[in-house]
């Protein structure tokens, strides 16, 4: 059976290796911190690797779950993956990351043999969890083809053409997700102002056209946590790149 190493164990990776292990391709992780997280898993049999090289020359494939900054580094570093990825090997990318530097990395890792793969993922954590993640993927359809009985493990794989496709279908999922927050934050406080109850608000909206999976998890929130809240939307590094990258293609974007 072909093997899986996994970078990066934080919320999303945690349930990506779960999933992994369970459907038996799991072999190796990394992470900078060894925790009690990461020992489980080594009593499990998983190989518990000092570098990303290290890990990269112990299995086929390779996943990632880590912050946009730090990809470049654990890929090319002194001690990345580039340097323990076998000809042929796939890497995976399913960070929140920017589509444009997922295009680069494609490219330096093709001219030494090796295939990326740019996979969004969304679902957040509980679904992680589940192996219910919606699965965007861009690359070789070969790289794809191989992965998709892997991918299978953790949600529902759907391809979506070259390279950086994959982060191109999460940014613009991203950027309509805030959009939506944004505009369920200001009806809950116009609501308010308007002395109603802006659960019951969202409740009876689900009666018309208007209906949101982001308002239904809003139905979820104690109301001690959401007049704890901060109120303004962080849509983390998506909503400037997609600003950036309309502005290269001269496609009005409202900031």
């Amino acid at each position: 059976m072909e093997t899986v190493g996994l970078v990066g164990l934080g919320k999303m990776g945690s349930g990506i290796a779960e999933n992994l292990m369970k459907a038996g391709f799991l072999k190796a992780v990394y992470k900078r911190t060894i925790d009690d997280e990461v020992k489980q898993l080594e009593k499990k049999g998983v190989y518990v690797a000092n570098s990303p090289q290290d890990l990269a020359s112990k299995v086929d494939f390779v996943f990632l779950s880590i912050p946009n900054d730090a990809v470049e580094d654990v890929v090319f570093g002194s001690k990345g993956l580039a340097n323990g990825l076998k000809p042929k090997s796939v890497l995976v990318d399913t960070g929140n990351c920017d589509p444009r530097q997922s295009m680069r990395i494609h490219d330096k890792l093709k001219s030494r043999g090796i295939f990326f793969l740019d996979v969004g993922v969304s679902g957040g954590p509980s679904r992680a969890k589940k192996g219910e993640l919606a699965v965007w993927v861009g690359g070789e359809k070969e790289a794809y083809d191989r992965l998709v009985k892997i991918l299978n493990a953790i949600g529902r794989p759907e391809y979506l053409g070259p390279s950086g496709n994959g982060h191109k279908m999460k940014m613009l999922h991203n950027l309509l997700e805030q959009t939506q927050m944004q505009g369920i934050a200001e009806v809950a406080n116009l609501a308010v102002s308007l002395n109603l109850d802006p659960k019951k608000v969202f409740k009876t909206i689900r009666g018309g056209l208007v209906q949101s999976h982001l308002s239904d998890l809003y139905l979820d929130i104690p109301e001690s946590e959401i007049k704890e809240r901060e109120p303004k939307v962080e849509g983390g590094d998506y909503p400037r790149m997609a600003l950036e990258i309309s502005k290269e293609n001269d496609v009005p974007l409202a900031d």
